[in-house]
């Protein structure tokens, strides 16, 4: 019986697909279909997806491709699909993770990393890919400051955050050096009353309660 519920849910997906429904569209937080069947394993709908176009490296809002997801849930055949359709396996999200950095399931990390080696990804090229948002950030604030007579520009992000909140959570080390450098006023709250440095307290980022000899008032 749940086979048969299956088998009419699929055929009412592929009916809304082929009408023209975008395999894309995604939910308030950027989830689309696609994570939704790595969520919840769903092999088939996954596959159905992709049939109809579903981008395979699509991301939500906090950069997690469906194979971030399928890795951290430990769902092997669909990390299997993904893999095969070219699922990009050094995609980074939000918190600097790739795929295999959250996969706790041994198959499923057995089977990144064997990925990961067929295609030939050296260390360098993970490394690399690791810090290309570190790098973009450097250098847009360096223009930024370069339009501002060599000030570092205001920024507030929606809860009030600090660039400096933002790279020490990602552990960005040179970011912080450079804002450091820009005297970036170092004990700003944001509107959790949170500085930098319980950012990177949470974050278990321990380099940066000590760099550049800074005193962080924590209140």
């Amino acid at each position: 019986m749940a086979t048969r519920v299956c088998f009419i849910h699929l055929k009412t997906v592929e009916s809304l697909l082929k009408s023209g429904v975008d395999p894309n569209q995604g939910n308030d937080d950027g989830v689309t279909p696609l994570h939704q069947c790595c969520i919840d394993n769903l092999k088939l709908a996954a596959e159905l997806l992709l049939k109809y176009k579903a981008k395979v490296n699509i991301r939500d809002k906090e950069l997690w491709t469906p194979l971030h997801v399928a890795a951290t849930c430990g769902h092997v055949e669909i990390i299997k699909i993904l893999i095969e359709k070219g699922a990009d396996l050094l995609a980074v999200n939000v918190d600097g993770n790739m795929p295999y950095d959250i996969c706790e399931q041994e198959e499923s990390l057995t089977i990144l990393e064997t990925s990961m080696f067929q295609r030939g990804v050296t260390q360098d090229q993970i490394d690399s890919t690791r810090s290309t948002r570190e790098n973009e950030m450097i250098k847009e604030i360096e223009a930024a400051v370069a339009a501002n007579n060599n000030k570092l520009p205001k920024y507030l992000g929606p809860n009030g955050e600090t660039l400096l909140h933002v790279s020490v959570s990602f552990g960005y080390l040179r970011l912080t050096e450079m804002l450091l450098r820009y005297r970036i006023k170092v004990n700003a709250a944001d509107s959790d009353k949170w500085q930098a440095i319980h950012c990177a307290t949470f974050w278990g980022q321990v380099y940066y309660l000590f760099v550049g000899d800074v005193f962080f008032e924590i209140i």
